[in-house]
């Protein structure tokens, strides 16, 4: 028996697949290798490998117009076959190398697997050739030892412009039905901007995107900072954007909304042409009073004249009063917030002089150019009246809290290790654990976010190209590194290849973990939006 497979004017395949194979296979799995090597066979038994892979595809066997394999540089490639059954064990393999460079046609004899592999587990359904976790975590094969299987992943919204859309880096919060993702897009041509809220549930499917014009923005005014987003509970939220300077007013612009995504209430604070930024992912938290019970209002890091400060907000305004000042000498390019019942967290990257007056010295001797400033006080202090900061040489940060104990994490000067953490409690000088690690991804790391729930610490870390998932177990004592996941290995996950400028945010909830990017800070005629992938974490 002969299928077609795969056609586009490069190139087309042709599987020769005995009758006995033919009848057990429900899906046709296809992996192009560069190099013109084949998979060793006891690999192709459980699929087509994930790594190294140039292209795959997938599609069910009585798929008239299967998908194409897609453009094929010239040269020598190994095209294998692995057909599977219903509950995506393999039952028959092949391969074949072909010169692509003369050659447009393709022929894989496939024959039957003698020892089929890889059916799906229990609660697990064979989906595309790959086996998909269920959504059901009374299901101990779904999120258990927070597995961080994959749940669910899919795409951001439109562009509002095609190239030269600047695009914020994401926020991302837990909500009662799932997840909320926050974003603005700026388009500096035609001076018009909008904010996107996508609500996504936990099974990982998202809801239509719900977007809102930003009004009084400017031609040539740039907006290309973070969107700042905290929840007090499941279902009550706030988002906040920084409006750039435009007819000589400048400020934020606040918006009640729930887990749907839906605005409820806007606001405007600002004036006098002020220029505000807010750093990314950690720009906002809920104000907790001197019980820790969080109130209505919420805290808002921003950066202003080379100074970072908080301000407390009230429903969409901006209380009366000077916001403090917090991070030590300025100048100040950055802040970030984070609060728990008990804990107030400020986070601000700096390059202005040690903070004296009893503050400590630079983790591992002077920043060079620029470093993190924490301060951590009790839930309710007055923030005029911190402690000077604790300082680390670095470069970025994010911070995260949760009880008495804070997470920073930064980059890191370690050999191999690129990104640091350290983790610090309530009343105590120095960190109480810390350490570096590696990823797998290749380049430079561009940024990492941290969230802290339950008893796990949960990084997304950022490099050309690539983000990685890092989980620690027993988070609250002394942190173990559990498992990672990197994003790019899944074929599920989309919008990743082209991922560079560091805009990326995670968030955490009692059984799922959430990742969010945005491909870039200004994105060409070829780049999405950005994209989000969701993973189950039960304990």
């Amino acid at each position: 028996m002969a299928a077609a497979c795969a056609k586009n004017p490069q190139v087309s395949v042709t599987l020769f697949v005995p009758d006995a194979v033919s009848q057990n296979a429900s899906w046709i799995e296809i992996g192009v290798f560069a190099a013109g090597v084949c998979p060793d066979p006891k690999q192709l038994v459980s699929g087509i490998p994930r790594d190294a892979v140039v292209s795959r595809l997938a599609y069910s066997r009585g798929n008239a117009n299967p998908p194409a394999i897609g453009n094929l540089k010239k040269g020598t490639y190994a095209f294998a076959a692995a057909l599977r059954a219903a509950d995506c064990s393999v039952v028959g393999t092949g391969c074949s190398v072909v010169d692509v460079t003369d050659a447009r046609d393709v022929g894989i004899r496939v024959s039957a697997a003698a020892n089929p592999a890889s059916a799906c587990g229990a609660g697990a359904s064979c989906e595309n050739a790959r086996c998909v976790p269920g959504n059901d975590n009374s299901n101990p094969t779904v999120g258990a030892r927070c597995s961080l299987q994959l749940i669910g992943a899919g795409p951001l919204g439109d562009p509002l412009a095609y190239g030269g859309t600047i695009v914020s880096a994401p926020a991302i919060a837990a909500t009662d039905s799932g997840f909320l993702v926050a974003y603005r897009e700026y388009d500096g041509l035609q001076g018009q901007a909008r904010l996107t809220l996508l609500p996504i549930d936990n099974g990982g499917g998202s809801a239509a995107a719900q977007p809102t014009t930003l009004p009084s923005r400017c031609a040539g005014s740039e907006e290309s900072d973070a969107t700042a987003m905290a929840f007090s509970s499941g279902n009550d939220g706030l988002v906040a954007v920084a409006r750039a300077p435009c007819a000589g007013t400048g400020g934020v612009d606040f918006f009640q909304v729930d887990g749907a995504g839906n605005v409820k209430k806007s606001g405007f604070n600002g004036g006098g042409g002020v220029k505000i930024t807010l750093a990314n992912a950690h720009a906002l938290a809920v104000k907790r009073g001197q019980s820790g019970s969080p109130g209505e209002s919420y805290l808002l890091a921003f950066t202003s004249n080379g100074e970072t400060h908080v301000a407390t907000v009230n429903g969409v305004l901006v209380q009366s009063g000077i916001a403090p000042a917090f991070g030590g000498v300025a100048p100040q390019s950055a802040g970030w917030v984070s609060t728990s019942d008990k804990v107030l967290a400020l986070l601000a990257q700096g390059t202005g002089a040690d903070p004296g007056d009893g503050g400590a010295p630079p983790e591992g001797g002077a920043p060079a150019g620029s470093s993190l400033r924490v301060q951590v006080a009790g839930a309710g202090t007055d923030i005029a009246s911190l402690a000077p900061p604790f300082e680390i040489a670095a470069t970025w940060g994010a911070v995260a809290a949760q009880g008495t104990r804070v997470f920073v994490v930064s980059d890191s000067a370690a050999p191999g290790k690129p990104v640091a953490w350290r983790a610090g409690d309530l009343g105590r000088a120095a960190p109480a654990a810390s350490d570096a690690l590696g990823v797998d991804g290749l380049g430079k790391v561009l940024y990492a976010d941290v969230a802290f729930h339950q008893d796990h610490a949960f990084f997304a870390v950022e490099q050309p190209g690539a983000i990685s998932l890092v989980a620690y177990d027993h988070a609250t004592t002394t942190p173990t590194l559990l498992r990672q996941v990197f994003l790019p290995r899944d074929p599920r996950i989309p919008a990743m290849l082209d991922v560079r400028d560091g805009r990326v945010a995670i968030a955490a909830s009692d059984s799922r973990v959430a990742v969010a990017w945005t491909t870039a800070r200004t994105l060409t005629d070829n780049d999405v939006v950005g994209g989000y992938a969701i993973f189950a974490c039960t304990p």
